[in-house]
């Protein structure tokens, strides 16, 4: 069994220069956005000393200590229970005990992990920019609980033997549904899905023998792929959260939440008020949980 329970420090990803993280706080000052700055001079790092990857499983490691366990007293759970080989997901302090709505994160493909919407916006604009921590705050504050995935950890970093059961992001995303999410008595279930992983939510939900799709009360999908290449059939239930109370923000020069069309999956489409594949995240906040309080059950 893992027995540090902490994200490992190098990955098969990164070279072998990689910062650790003891070795970040010692090299950096970090502000209170996680903006990296200079130990000299305390301004902003010049971009040519910014290297992706030497420093993004270092930053990775200080989201998800300051912000989401630190902060945010997230608790930190390693899957599956009594294996060697083991992803963390990430849980609020309410997540079993909230009975109005738990908003379940579900990040895109890459190297972005559990809290992450894009590891280039944590490093040259900062870490609370290029995280979760805007949907993560607004939860809170609505008074939901929430639940972060990992789909991109699918094996031992130091082995690189597979994890069972999740072995690819749309076996880790059933893996969780069925294990924590299905088991809740909570009346509404919120999705926010980010590029790949919106495919793996919508192939999630067009699944008959999933337990709790009745519970989906919304989904907001932002810049997904989960139309390219395949149309997904839902139930009539499904369907009509889908159809009624759910969105895709894309990216578009439109002004945000301008309306585009419907895509081929019956789900509204609508201008995420910026051209960039990861800035739609940031900037569709605000929407994304209009959309979910006009769906409370």
């Amino acid at each position: 069994m893992v027995s540090s329970k902490n994200i490992p420090e190098e990955s098969k990803h990164k070279k072998t220069r990689a910062l650790t993280y003891q070795q970040l706080i010692t090299t950096y000052n970090i502000d209170s956005k996680g903006v990296l700055l200079s130990k000299e001079t305390n301004e902003p790092l010049p971009k040519e000393d910014k290297e992706l990857e030497v420093l993004s499983d270092a930053l990775l490691q200080y989201l998800q200590k300051h912000y989401l366990i630190s902060q945010l007293k997230m608790k930190e759970v390693w899957i599956p229970e009594n294996s060697d080989n083991q992803c963390n997901i990430f849980l609020s302090d309410d997540f079993y005990t909230n009975n109005t709505a738990v908003v379940v994160l579900i990040q895109g493909s890459g190297f972005v992990r559990a809290g992450q919407w894009s590891c280039g916006l944590c490093l040259n604009i900062g870490v609370e920019h290029g995280s979760m921590m805007s949907y993560l705050t607004r939860a809170k504050e609505s008074g939901y609980a929430y639940i972060i995935l990992n789909p991109n950890y699918n094996e031992n970093v130091e082995t690189l033997i597979p994890i069972q059961g999740h072995e690819d992001a749309t076996k880790h995303v059933s893996y969780v549904w069925d294990v924590f999410i299905n088991k809740l008595n909570v009346r509404n279930l919120f999705v926010v899905a980010h590029s790949f992983g919106g495919h793996c939510i919508c192939k999630l939900m067009s699944q008959s023998n999933v337990g709790s799709l009745n519970k989906i009360s919304s989904v907001a999908l932002l810049e997904s792929v989960h139309g390219y290449g395949r149309k997904f059939d839902f139930n009539s239930e499904v369907q009509d959260t889908i159809q009624n109370h759910s969105a895709s923000w894309k990216a578009s020069d439109m002004p945000l939440d301008t309306y585009l069309g419907i895509d081929n999956s019956g789900i509204k489409v609508l201008s995420g008020g910026s051209r960039g594949h990861s800035e739609v995240a940031l900037d569709a906040v605000d929407s994304v949980f209009n959309l979910f309080k006009n769906a409370l059950k």
